[in-house]
């Protein structure tokens, strides 16, 4: 790729500037303000929440819209390497409540000057005070050749990323530009709305609380008769409303459809249940009992809060503690579990911290953040239809999306990794490209046997290939749940993927999945992607696609393969079959102790019954179901050690080769 443009100089252009500048390009980084990271400035109230410390399920738990499309952009630059980032640049970090990760100044600055150094040393021009008005395409439209100006001025990309922001907080230049730019060049826009935002509401003794804040409060977001949210922290009484950490989390979950009133409910004392509080009552009502109503409530809520709960009680505010009644007392408790708030709808784009909607995933490549309808036209952070709850998790969003479409720029990333195809490039290195015969190690068995790792090893002692046939099937599982595919819909899962190429090379021996050209064994042993690959492996055009592949490299070489149906289906002929498998419970504590090792946790119970469920539907699938072939050897490694199970496969090898 020669010159990259990008346009936005917020969070995700500054980082997508320098990826690709660390990969080659020629940078420009377009930014219609007097400074870079306006909006970067204010966000955390000037202390800038850069990311969060979680680990990787957290992320993706926290983010409300498309999580899945970011499996490439988190996993290749995750929290980590943002924190990584901003310390060898020079901002010390801190992580305070909720793995929230700050400034050790508490000054957003520090981290704008951070990037302003380093781009300034990767050569990154800057052009301050300057606004895009269009991009510039190819006749046909499908590739880009640069960005017009608004003085008409013309300047020539191979490549062009769009982080131009959402439209949240306009003053700091956000007005979705970069919607417009999307909609021009052919891409859908989910319907922009406001996100993280405070709340409106229709009670006007908000307004009496104006400044109140509540901590350890319990809020509850119903709309339509269904709860939306549910969550405990901290809220804030506004002149029209509430607002606060609990409120802007809410906010995320209010519908875009939602036609009048949605209610709020607020237990101000979520660690007592109804019994616990009506002993707490009683025992203030008795220190208080001579005392009037009014006078008796200290103890219970902040001084401005009072009153308020007093009008909402129906109780006279003079009558004296010891004539209230059990019934007016027992009401009294149900207003403090449910203090009812009528919400009349979200507050404007200047209060919102993002936007929630924008350009469609759907038009983007999620290994690369490329258009899929224009070449060398790049999307990054808030302008597309992503969004996360507060914690710094949309920050990472931007950090993530704007270092991957960054470096795929910067490098010119083709569409095939050259040299890197999976069945001459393979052959050569492994036989010096010498065509003759093969013999093939066909391994069946259940989920969980330790067919990869028996395969695997038995491979490395036969000086043979190893060929993991389910690193395959889960890729193009990955494929489908970045492409948001609906697992259950086999026409559109055969119609998806004949668009996924994947190939395989070896590195050092040993084994590469590629999708797409993208190196994805990070990403293939999650539990999500496991389960993924078993309800779409079965699918036929599914596996028509993968057998080819693997029959063409057990043509080419001597190769250990394992799988589902590599003996009944793939390799029918190959000279030594083997059904490898161990009973489930055996299987789950395995997996059990595996989990343990990496300090997660897990449910023996549950897992073993996962694992059951797994290998019903893959023996009872319709194409290629898991059995044993008749001339397969019964391996049993509920006994066995690893090194016993892989000395049993090489005598039978040796035993079948003549050795």
């Amino acid at each position: 790729m020669g010159k990259v443009v990008i346009i936005g100089g917020g969070a995700a252009g500054m980082m997508a500037a320098l990826a690709a500048a660390e990969g080659g390009g020629r940078v420009c980084l377009i930014e219609k303000n007097e400074k870079l990271g306006k909006k970067l400035f204010i966000t955390g109230k000037g202390r800038c929440n850069v990311t969060n410390a979680g680990d990787m399920e957290t992320l993706f738990a926290n983010v409300r819209t498309n999580s899945k499309f970011l499996y490439s952009a988190f996993y290749g630059y995750d929290n980590r390497a943002v924190m990584d980032f901003l310390e060898n640049a020079g901002c010390r970090l801190k992580t305070e409540r909720g793995d929230r990760v700050f400034p050790l100044s508490d000054h957003s600055s520090d981290v704008i000057a951070a990037f302003g150094r380093e781009l300034k040393r990767h050569g990154v021009e800057i052009l301050l005070n300057t606004e895009v008005r269009s991009l510039v395409t190819g006749k046909d439209g499908e590739r880009i050749e640069g960005v017009r100006l608004t003085g008409g001025r013309v300047i020539p990309a191979d490549g062009c990323i769009v982080c131009t922001g959402g439209l949240s907080y306009p003053s700091t230049g956000s007005t979705g530009d970069g919607y417009v730019f999307a909609r021009d060049t052919g891409h859908q826009v989910t319907e922009p709305r406001p996100a993280l935002v405070p709340l409106n509401v229709k009670e006007g003794w908000c307004a009496r609380l104006m400044g109140l804040s509540l901590k350890n409060v319990n809020l509850r977001l119903v709309c339509g008769g269904k709860e939306m949210y549910q969550g405990f922290g901290e809220m804030l009484f506004t002149h029209f409303g509430i607002s606060g950490p609990l409120v802007l989390s809410a906010s995320s979950f209010y519908p875009s459809s939602a036609a009048g009133e949605a209610s709020v409910s607020v237990d101000l004392k979520p660690a007592l249940d109804m019994e616990q509080l009506d002993r707490r009552l009683l025992r203030d009502f008795e220190e208080n009992k001579n005392r009037q109503f009014r006078n008796s409530l200290g103890g219970l809520f902040p001084v401005k809060l009072i009153p308020v709960m007093i009008q909402l009680s129906g109780i006279c505010p003079d009558k004296k503690v010891n004539e209230i009644t059990r019934e007016e007392r027992r009401r009294f408790g149900e207003l403090i579990k449910s203090l009812p708030l009528t919400v009349t709808g979200l507050r404007g784009y200047e209060e919102a911290i993002i936007t929630r909607g924008g350009v469609s995933v759907k038009d983007v490549n999620p290994s690369t953040m490329e258009s899929k309808k224009v070449k060398g036209l790049y999307f990054a952070g808030e302008v597309l239809d992503l969004d996360a709850l507060t914690g710094g998790f949309n920050l990472q969003i931007a950090w993530s999306t704007g270092h991957l479409a960054g470096e795929a720029a910067g490098a010119g990333r083709p569409d095939r990794p050259q040299g890197q195809g999976a069945r001459t490039g393979m052959a050569d290195k492994m036989i010096g490209g010498k065509a003759r015969m093969s013999f093939n190690v066909a391994i069946d068995g259940p989920a969980g046997a330790g067919k990869s790792t028996i395969a695997r090893a038995a491979a490395r002692e036969l000086k043979m290939i190893y060929v993991d046939t389910g690193a395959m099937y889960r890729a193009m599982a990955l494929y489908m749940l970045r492409e948001q595919v609906d697992l259950q819909d086999a026409e559109s899962v055969a119609e998806k993927c004949q668009h996924a190429d994947i190939t395989i090379r070896y590195e050092g021996g040993e084994q590469v999945v590629l999708l797409n050209g993208e190196n994805v064994n990070a990403y293939l042993r999650t539990e999500e992607v496991g389960n993924a690959a078993s309800v779409t492996s079965p699918i036929a055009q599914v596996r028509d696609k993968m057998k080819r592949l693997q029959q063409e490299l057990a043509a080419e070489n001597d190769c250990v393969m394992d799988g589902r149906d590599i003996g009944t289906c793939v390799l029918p002929d190959a000279g030594l079959k083997i059904y490898l498998t161990a009973s489930s419970q055996v299987r789950a504590k395995r997996r059990y102790l595996e989990l343990k090792a990496k300090g997660e946790e897990g449910d023996p119970a549950k897992i073993q019954a996962d694992i059951e469920e797994r290998d019903y539907r893959d023996m009872h699938r319709e194409n290629s179901p898991l059995m044993q072939a008749p001339d397969a050897v019964l391996v049993d490694t509920s006994e066995m050690t690893i090194e016993e199970a892989v000395e049993t496969i090489l005598g039978l090898c040796r035993e079948r080769r003549g050795q």
